[in-house]
C-alpha cells in the first residue's frame, strides 16, 4: 500500500450512499472541522455508528502517525459487534484486520489498539500510553473515570476522540460534562444528535415498527434519540405530549389522597372531561422525609381543605367532589374532617 491512501466510492451521488447528516460530518472532516472530543449519539439505527466508522477509516487512513490508535468498547465482544465487523465491511478485509485475542487491529498499514471499558485493567493500560485518536463505542455505557483518563492520552498533536452512544439518563457524566458544554459552545467538544428519521436508507415498514413498538421514555430515546430520564420510572407510557395547558369542560371531579408519615402525601385532584378523559388537574405533595418536617393528619386535613378549596375559588367554581379516594382506611377521618371544616361538597 502506497503511503497516501486513496478511498474511492463509486456512486453518482453522494447521496446514494450517506444520509443528509452523514454528507455535513463527511464536509466537517473534510474541512479539518471536527474537535478533541467528537461525539455522535442519537436514536437507534440512525446511522451514527456506520458514519463514525467512515469518519475513523478516513481519519487514521491520511494520518502521518503509523501507531498511537485505540479503538474501545463496553467490552471486546461487543467492540467487535458493533464496531470491529462493521469497519471490515466498509473498507475491506485487505485495509483492516484484528485480533479480539490479542487485542490488536490494522487498518490501512497502521496499528490500533483494542480494549474493553470494563476490563479491570484497562485504566492502567490507557494510562501508560499516548494517541493520537480513539474510537469509542457506546461510550455513554464506560466508567466515567475511564473515559476521563482516555482524555488526557491524546497528546499527539491534533489528536482527536471520535465516539457513539445511545441517550441515557440526562443527569448521566456524559450529558453533564461533554454534551451540555457543547451545547453552550464549548469549543473543545462536537456533538451531533440523530433521530431515526435521520437515516433515510431505513424501510418506512421498519420505522413505523420501530415507532409502535415503543412508547413514552422509550420512544422518545430509541426513536426521537432525546436524554430524558427511565430511573424510577412508574408510568413507562408517559409521553410530555400528554401534558395540556387547558383541557375540555370538566364534568365531574374527584380527589385521590395517598398518606404517609414519614414518606410523602399527595393528594391529586382528578376531572372527568366532556371528552370523556381523565385530567389531572391539580397535585398537593408533601415528604416528610425529605423536608425533614412531618405532619400529623389533622395538618394534612386542613392542608387538604385549603388545597382542593383554593383550586376551585379561584376558578370561581362550587367546591364539589364525586368522591374521595384514600390508601389507608384510618384516612376516613380527614374526609369527615374536611366535610365538617368547609362548605366542601362530597
Amino acid at each position: 500500500m502506497s503511503e497516501q491512501t486513496a478511498v474511492t466510492i463509486r456512486t453518482n451521488s453522494a447521496a446514494d450512499v450517506f444520509s443528509e447528516k452523514q454528507i455535513e460530518l463527511l464536509g466537517i472532516l473534510k474541512y479539518g472541522e471536527f474537535k478533541r472530543i467528537n461525539i455522535l449519539q442519537g436514536a437507534v439505527s440512525s446511522g451514527k455508528t456506520y458514519i463514525s466508522l467512515v469518519l475513523w477509516a478516513f481519519w487514521v487512513a491520511v494520518s502521518p502517525h503509523k501507531e498511537g490508535y485505540l479503538m474501545i468498547g463496553k467490552t471486546i465482544t461487543t467492540l467487535k459487534r458493533n464496531a470491529l465487523c462493521e469497519l471490515e465491511r466498509i473498507v475491506g478485509a485487505d485495509n483492516f484486520t484484528f485480533s479480539c485475542s490479542q487485542k490488536e487491529a490494522w487498518l490501512f498499514g497502521k496499528m490500533i489498539f483494542l480494549e474493553g471499558a470494563n476490563d479491570a485493567k484497562a485504566e492502567t493500560k490507557i494510562r501508560g500510553i499516548s494517541l493520537h485518536g480513539a474510537y469509542c463505542d457506546e461510550v455513554s455505557l464506560f466508567p466515567e473515570d475511564i473515559f476521563s483518563m482516555l482524555t488526557t492520552r491524546m497528546r499527539v498533536g491534533n489528536a482527536k476522540i471520535f465516539a457513539t452512544t445511545n441517550p441515557d439518563n440526562p443527569n448521566h457524566w456524559l450529558m453533564k460534562k461533554y454534551l451540555e458544554p457543547a451545547a453552550d459552545g464549548y469549543d473543545k467538544v462536537f456533538s451531533m444528535s440523530f433521530t431515526i428519521e435521520d437515516n433515510t436508507f431505513l424501510q418506512p415498514q421498519y420505522v413505523a415498527d420501530m415507532k409502535s413498538m415503543h412508547t413514552g421514555v422509550f420512544y422518545e430515546r430509541f426513536i426521537l434519540g432525546r436524554w430524558v430520564a427511565a430511573e424510577g420510572l412508574i408510568y413507562g407510557g408517559f409521553k410530555q405530549s400528554q401534558i395540556v395547558e387547558n383541557p375540555p369542560k370538566i364534568l365531574n371531579y374527584s380527589a385521590g389522597i395517598d398518606y404517609g408519615q414519614s414518606n410523602a402525601t399527595v393528594f391529586l385532584l382528578v376531572g372527568e372531561g366532556a371528552d370523556g378523559r381523565l385530567y389531572i388537574l391539580s397535585e398537593y405533595y408533601h415528604s416528610g422525609r425529605a423536608s425533614q418536617a412531618s405532619k400529623s393528619p389533622l395538618t394534612y386535613a386542613k392542608d387538604f381543605i385549603s388545597w382542593i378549596m383554593s383550586y376551585f375559588e379561584t376558578r370561581g367554581l362550587e367546591p364539589c367532589l364525586g368522591g374521595i379516594y384514600y390508601s389507608r382506611g384510618y384516612l376516613k377521618a380527614l374526609a369527615n374532617a374536611s366535610q365538617k371544616e368547609s362548605n366542601l361538597c362530597i
